[in-house]
């Protein structure tokens, strides 16, 4: 019992000194399940920098004089709102693969590759994120993807899921399926592409993680590695998003509307939420990140700490939903380390498979 503790102990004050070496953005990376014991005191010595609590100030006082999106209930609005700030990238090829089902509709894909000559080290599929209601793989994220294609010689794909209220649960999740099946079977040989790794953003996250348990293990062997980004995988609601009621991008009632559009009965339907899943030993590594502002804490935490495989986890203290990806948290500079975090280990992927 001493000799653990005394592990424990060690392994934490090994994790407090590398936090040092991030203080620009007060970021901590850790790798678990090795440094699992060490959280709690991580959590506790995380310091928000000034120019977060400032963005974070700035945030909440415009939200404060307009409704939340629950009240507007409005999803088309919203949808048409997010798309009327997209950037389209003239390199992306658009296309569609098949959906699950005979019956079901294609599912469309944007492709970015890498400058002609490039030899391929491997294939990202990237599910957007959105609350499974706004969001589009055509211009939502045109930029971010095709420097990823550019700096990690890949090939990028992001899937054009169906979306609530129009397609309910299990629609988007069977076209997330449709995408993990075809990137393995078809993708990974038509773009020369020797490795596969899988992201996803929020509502994102959680279609991919819930259509790779529905895959089989041979597909999911396929994957590398995953990269899950403040995933939205309690559908029902984690404590920290129960208790979120700053409207710090999304606040409780915002998050718990997107769901009800989505999986209107997900109180009763525990394969909606994968976070209440059991995880399959066969998962492939992944990294974990969140934001200790982010009303999706814990379930990033909880998904982290229960993870089967060798996985990372990077916390950034004062960080709200969408750090590095969209919204105000976007390019701050927790924001763009992020980004390079993701791309380091995409690539590390890809080189190891």
């Amino acid at each position: 019992m001493l000799l653990r503790s005394l592990r424990r102990a060690a392994n934490t004050a090994r994790t407090m000194r590398r936090l040092e070496t991030c203080a620009s953005t007060g970021a901590a990376h850790l790798r678990l399940p090795g440094e699992l014991n060490a959280l709690p005191a991580v959590l506790a010595s995380l310091v928000t920098p000034p120019d977060v609590t400032a963005l974070n100030a700035k945030v909440e006082a415009a939200a404060a004089q307009t409704p939340p999106l629950d009240a507007i209930n409005d999803p088309v609005g919203a949808r048409e709102a997010r798309a009327a700030i997209y950037e389209h990238e003239p390199r992306r090829v658009d296309d569609s693969i098949p959906g699950l089902q005979a019956s079901d509709p294609p599912v469309g894909i944007s492709v970015f590759e890498p400058p002609a000559g490039t030899a391929v080290s491997g294939l990202y599929l990237q599910f957007h994120g959105g609350g499974w209601v706004v969001g589009s793989a055509y211009g939502q994220s045109d930029g971010r993807l095709q420097r990823m294609a550019d700096d990690l010689s890949a090939v990028v794909v992001s899937v054009e899921y169906r979306l609530a209220p129009e397609a309910t649960y299990p629609a988007p999740v069977d076209d997330a399926v449709a995408a993990l099946n075809w990137a393995v079977r078809v993708g990974a040989e038509k773009y020369g592409a020797p490795a596969l790794v899988a992201g996803g953003e929020s509502s994102g996250a959680h279609l991919l993680l819930a259509g790779l348990l529905r895959c089989s293990a041979d597909v999911r062997r396929r994957y590398a590695a995953l990269n899950l980004v403040y995933g939205y995988t309690d559908l029902v609601g984690t404590p920290s998003r129960l208790a979120f009621g700053r409207r710090l991008v999304f606040c409780n009632s915002e998050l718990d509307w997107f769901a009800r559009l989505f999986c209107p009965d997900a109180a009763t339907r525990a394969d909606a939420s994968p976070l209440r899943a059991d995880l399959p030993a066969d998962l492939p590594p992944a990294l974990f990140s969140v934001g200790t502002c982010d009303a999706l804490l814990d379930d990033t935490l909880e998904l982290a700490r229960r993870w089967p495989a060798p996985s990372d986890l990077v916390l950034y203290p004062g960080a709200a939903h969408g750090v590095g990806h969209f919204g105000p948290h976007e390019h701050t500079a927790q924001g763009e380390d992020l980004l390079r975090r993701v791309d380091a280990y995409i690539g590390a992927a890809f080189a190891r498979s």
